[in-house]
This record gives C-alpha cells, structure tokens and sequence, in this order.
C-alpha cells in the first residue's frame, strides 16, 4: 500500500518533511502538545506526591545570604506536587512547629515559654529566595518531580527525586521582636541563675561587735540588695515620689588615706604596714595546728581560675556617670510646648552625679541593644537601686558592634523621648479613668479590678571620661519578676501569653483601654503599643512596663523608630474589641465600614 501523503499546510515549524508513516514533523509537534495540554488538566487529580523540604530562615537586611533559625528544618516525605503555595505554607508550618518549639525549649528559658509564629509572619520561597505565586491554583513545585523534553515540556513524572527545598522566610518585623524577646528571655535566665548562686553562698562569718552602716557594701559584696521603689508616678495615686536629690560626685563618699588625718611622726599611713595586736608571728599559739590530709587536699586543689571565673573577677566595673532622669510627670501638652519649641532635651530632670556598678558577665545583646546589669547608689540613697544598662549596637560582618558615643547619644536619647511620649499618653489615659469614675455615683467599682501600671524609670547616663570617648547608657530600673508581653505592636489583639492567666489577663485588658483612650482622645493620631513588662516585686500589685512602641498615623510621617507599624495603626480601630474597661467607663465603640 502507498504511503499516504502529507496534505500541504502552513505551518511554523518549516517545511513538510514525509515521515514514514505518512504524517508530518508538524503531525509530530501536534501529538506532542496533546499529550502536554492532556496530561496538564488531569494531573492535578493524578494523585501524585514526593518530599518537601522546608526550612525556618531570615535574610538580614543588606545580606545576600539567608539564614537558618536554629535547626528548624524537616523534611515532609507525602506532599501533593500539584499543591498550590497556600496549602504548602500551611503543611510547611504544621511540619516544622514541633522542631520550633524543640528549639524554643532547647534553651532552657523558664516556664517553658514560647514565641508565636504564625502564617503572616512568614514569605514561602523556593531555595534561591524566590517567592512563590499565592495566587496560582496549584502546580508551584510540580515541575521538580518531572523529566523534561528539550523544549522543556514535562515528560513523566520522577517517583526517586529529591526533596524540594521550600524556605519559610520570616519577616524582618518578626524577626526583631523575636531577638527582642530572646533577649529578655536570656536576661531573666542569667538572673534567676545569679539568684540561685546567691541563695546558695554560705553566708560571711562575722567577728567583733557590728556597727551601722550608711552605705550600701557594694565594694565588697557582690550581693544585689532588694531595691524599695522610690522613683516615679503611680497611674493609679498620680503621687509623685520624690527622686534623690543631686549630690556631690560619689568619690567624695569613698575614703581614701588623703582623707585621713595628719598622724604624728614614725605612724605608718599604708595599711599594710600597720600592726594589729595578736598577729605578731612572735606571740603564742592561738590556732590549732592544721591536719596534714588537709593541708595537701588544700595545696593540690590551687590551680588558676577557669576563664569563667578570671573574667567574673574584672566583669564589676564601677562607672562615675551624669545622671539624666527621664521625667515622669510630664503630659502631652507639655509635649506638644517641648514640639513647638524644638526643644528634646526639656523631658529630663536636672543632672546629678551618681556611680554605676556594672557586671559585665550579665551582659546581653540582642539585635539593636547590649543590656548589662547592675546597681546605681546615688547621694542620699540608703540602698542600690538594680538597673538595666542598655547600649546601642549594630551588625557588621556577622558580629555585634556598639555604635560610637556620637552615635550612641542620638540613639539612646530617642529611645527616652519614646519613653517620654509613653509616661504622658499613659498619664492622659489615666485622666480618661479619672473623669469617667468622677460621674459615677459613690463607691462605684468597674466589674474588673483597675490596675496599678507604669513604665519603669529611665535615664540617660554620661560617663565622667574625655568628652569624645565617654560612654553613653540608658539606664531603666530592672524588673525581676516574671516577664510577660500584653500586647504586641503588629495587632490591637491581646497576646496569647498574656491570656493564659486571669491576672495577667486583666492586665492586657486595662492596657487595651489605654489604648482605646489615647486613639480617641487624640483624634486618632497616636496610641501606645508593645505593652511589656511585670510586677515590680513577686506578690505586689504595681505593674512595671518597658520599652514601648508609640504607633502614630502614617500621614505624620515615618516617627519613633521601625516598630511604628503603619499597617497595624490603620488596622487598630478594626482590630480593638472594647472590653469591661473600655465599657465601665464611657468609652464609645469604633465604628468601621465591616459588616
């Protein structure tokens, strides 16, 4: 039988070359995309599966690398090919939550404490840092799991091949306040441990009669004694209790042989060469002579210090400062005087000269901050006050550096005009309560309890050095109770740590009137968020609060730092729900275009 012959046709492939079997190269290329277009509408539901890696990572700013949180990573083995990136970003968190929260308690934080991390926290990506299409019905890893022809066509699928490799990018927004809370984390850890330590230490033996002291032993005693608290406005008495007076430098408190009198001729005035009755090598016995089992146990266990040990012997580090306080009385029409005035620097008291002991083994960074604890002793104060010395401080080349005092001076001093804003728009929500509770009648009670709250107090400290190398602090009063986040500054909600307890929970609440208060009262211009903190002391009914975020309208411009969200203050009137605070005292509801 003759062959059939191609009929003539138009085609883009080139000219008609007989085949055979009678049909054309085109005839060929025909069949090919059939098969292609057949096998694309029915393999959605072909029920094919292979392996999905999916790995927790950050990618800085300004880096070109990303980089792994931890060891979360896992491997998925039965992951539909043709899922969409929905539905992968959904079974890639279900998968590595388990290894998050391992990791989470791999670092031996207290009460098992934990950070959230959620689906809006997170950008899927293939292995080059690519994002994936979330609006594409399905197919965005398929072709991984197909061999493909020279015109990359998809051929047949490859049952043996390799995991896809899914990056989970966490945003730069979670990823700092997840920095933020490691931080804090590791603070409390590191105290709790210097605690246990201190609760251990058997106690120095003492001879002779006592005599009272007026200063605190802090040249001699490591110990960090409990601090009462003196400084600042309570929100719930608006008293004002009286910071120390300023004083003379603490040097002149420290007696040296200078200040001693003039003794006669022949007296020694070192120390050393002076002569204690009794300890004359010449007189008599008056000590058991020692066991000498004891002796060599002694002489063999005198090795050097471990590194630990040796750095702990310099890590107390005594720093004659300026003390700038933060005032804490100060309104928002006080602010808004300061504005008009250009004036930044009206939010401090007047300076006083007070010494810093700072133990540098306790210092934490974290990814904007150093925090390093100690105590603060000033003229006229009976006991320490235990303090948070924080510095600025900035990555480069995969390590921590501290910015220079020019730099460090800019930085801190915002941080306090931060602060400065959060003591008054807290003080304004407070004359909110006051003139609501004013119109109620006698011995009326809001169903919830109204809680003590205020923000720590906060200080600049200029170190007494050459004017170009003096160190800059933010010094804030240190928080030794269990640390809680009320309210993040990515949402209105209340966080989901601070649900857990009823106290707890009414304190988030109060805090979420505040901020119903403040965006109200402003005309919706500003509110305070990042709520954060705890009691002052275990059992006390004072709430100490830090580090806040102000939130302002994006028309105002780009103000108080990164975590000035513009997408959560927008969201903020949407996102409140009133509670019994906002409800017992007058505040009105929101109204938003949802239905």
């Amino acid at each position: 039988m003759a062959p059939l012959q191609a009929q003539n046709r138009n085609v883009s492939t080139g000219p008609n070359v007989l085949h055979a079997n009678g049909y054309t190269q085109a005839h060929s290329q025909y069949n090919k995309d059939l098969d292609y277009h057949r096998t694309a509408a029915f393999e959605k539901h072909s029920g094919s599966i292979g392996s999905v890696n999916f790995t927790l990572a950050h990618l800085r700013p300004g880096s070109n690398k990303h980089q792994k949180i931890g060891i979360v990573s896992q491997v998925v083995p039965s992951v539909y090919v043709h899922s969409s990136a929905p539905q992968l970003l959904e079974r890639g968190l279900k998968a590595i939550q388990p290894m998050y929260e391992e990791q989470i308690l791999s670092y031996g934080f207290a009460g098992g404490s934990s950070f959230p991390l959620m689906a809006t926290d997170v950008t899927i990506c293939d292995k080059n840092r690519a994002p994936m299409d979330m609006e594409a019905d399905g197919g965005v890893i398929a072709s991984h799991y197909y061999f493909v022809d020279k015109a990359g066509n998809r051929t047949r699928f490859k049952p043996n091949a390799l995991p896809f490799q899914v990056l989970l990018l966490v945003n730069h927004r979670w990823y700092r306040r997840f920095e933020e809370w490691m931080s804090e984390q590791e603070i409390r850890m590191n105290q709790q441990e210097t605690d246990d330590e201190r609760l251990v230490q058997k106690p120095r033996k003492r001879s002779g009669k006592t005599t009272s002291r007026t200063t605190v032993p802090i040249d001699d005693d490591d110990s960090m004694p409990e601090v009462e608290y003196t400084a600042g406005i309570s929100y719930r008495n608006t008293v004002s209790l009286p910071m120390p007076t300023p004083g003379p430098s603490f040097t002149s408190h420290t007696p040296n042989a200078l200040d001693a009198p003039q003794q006669q001729m022949g007296t020694a005035l070192d120390p050393l060469s002076a002569h204690t009755p009794g300890c004359s090598m010449s007189a008599g016995p008056e000590h058991p002579l020692p066991n000498v089992s004891d002796i060599r146990i002694a002489l063999s266990q005198q090795t050097g210090p471990t590194p630990k040990e040796a750095f702990g012997l310099v890590g107390n580090r005594y720093v004659n400062v300026t003390l700038q306080d933060l005032r804490k009385d100060i309104t928002v029409q006080e602010l808004t005087v300061l504005a008009q005035e250009d004036n930044r620097f009206g939010v401090f008291e007047e300076p006083r000269f007070v010494r810093l002991k700072l133990d540098f083994s306790l210092s934490i960074s974290g990814a904007f901050k150093r925090a390093i604890f100690g105590q603060l002793l000033a003229s006229g104060q009976s006991e320490a006050t235990a303090i948070c010395a924080k510095q600025a401080v900035y990555m480069k080349d995969g390590s921590l550096k501290l910015y220079p005092s020019k730099d460090q001076t800019r930085l801190l001093a915002k941080e306090c005009l931060l602060m400065a804003w959060g003591n008054a728009l807290g003080r304004m929500a407070f004359d909110v309560r006051a003139t609501a509770l004013k119109s109620k009648p006698d011995g009326y009670r809001t169903r919830l309890a109204i809680p003590d709250v205020q923000f720590v107090g906060t200080a600049l400290a200029v170190e007494q050095g050459e004017q170009d190398r003096a160190k800059i602090y933010l010094v804030e009063e240190f928080i030794s109770s269990t640390f809680r986040k009320y309210i993040h500054n990515s949402t209105a909600k209340i966080s989901r740590d601070a649900s857990c307890d009823p106290d707890e929970l009414r304190i988030a609440l109060y805090l979420s009137f505040c901020q119903h208060a403040q965006y109200l009262y402003t005309g919706g211009n500003v509110f305070v968020s990042d709520y954060q903190g705890g009691p002052f002391g275990d059992g006390s009914d004072l709430v100490l609060l830090t580090d806040p975020q102000i939130m302002t309208h994006p028309s105002l411009g780009r103000v108080f730092a990164d975590g000035n969200v513009q997408s959560s203050f927008l969201a903020f009137p949407r996102e409140h729900q009133c509670n019994e605070f906002c409800e017992d005292l007058g505040l009105e509801p929101f109204v938003t275009d949802d239905v």
